[in-house]
């Protein structure tokens, strides 16, 4: 009697090598279990060949799928290349699908394709009514305008209203108001030197009583003795 080499002990008839009949027909025989256990004097295969770059390459170069239980086909390098080539595709072809949208810049009045507006352009969705050549354009007077009346470049209000938190240096809203849109540069009208950015209604508020401190305390006495709630 044979005996099976591959180690399985979970079958006797593994063991018996499939010939314990005990006297049944051929047709109603048992069909042989057939192990699942791996055999260990087998040689494993630790290489495997990408169909892409036809080279062969360690396991540990290819992605395992679980599902289908097996190595990619594609080794790493490969299908990082697939993959960014892939994306490339995507974006020229959305880009020229882009291409044959029009909008109509409110500034100068021209209409020109979304690429030329900034925005979402994966979703056709413009930030601004003006295109990319005002923006810019407004955005350099702007730096200058900082420039001449307050001495401070664009850098610097950003820094100073994130130190603020994006809110108003009074309020503490974080919507600046007014036509502009940003919150306004505070200084010293005497010295010139920034206090700070300030909502559009705290700013004008400050203004119309003359920036007087003492008069700002007499109004907010008057309005805590004539409060109207109590």
């Amino acid at each position: 009697m044979s005996r099976n080499t591959s180690g399985c002990r979970e079958n006797a008839f593994c063991q018996s090598g499939g010939q314990a009949t005990h006297g049944l027909s051929p047709l109603s025989m048992p069909r042989p279990h057939r192990c699942r256990r791996r055999n260990r004097d087998s040689e494993v295969v630790k290489t495997h060949k990408c169909t892409l770059c036809q080279k062969r390459k360690s396991l540990k170069c290819f992605w395992f799928i679980s599902s289908r239980n097996r190595y990619d086909t594609r080794c790493k390098t490969c299908d990082y290349k697939l993959k960014k080539q892939k994306r490339q595709e995507k974006s020229r072809a959305r880009l020229q699908r882009l291409a044959t949208t029009f909008e109509t810049c409110q500034n100068c009045g021209r209409r020109q394709p979304l690429t030329m507006f900034y925005g979402s352009v994966s979703k056709s969705v413009v930030d601004t009514t003006a295109c990319k050549e005002c923006c810019d354009k407004a955005e350099r007077q702007r730096q200058q305008a900082y420039k001449r009346k307050y001495g401070i470049s664009l850098r610097t209000y950003s820094d100073l209203l994130e130190k603020q938190g994006n809110k108003c240096a009074i309020c503490k809203t974080m919507e600046p108001g007014g036509s502009g849109r940003r919150f306004a540069v505070d200084h010293n009208r005497k010295t010139g030197v920034v206090r700070g950015l300030l909502c559009n209604n705290c700013n004008r508020g400050i203004g119309h009583l003359k920036e007087n401190p003492e008069t700002l305390r007499q109004a907010a006495k008057y309005l805590e003795t004539n409060n109207l709630s109590t």
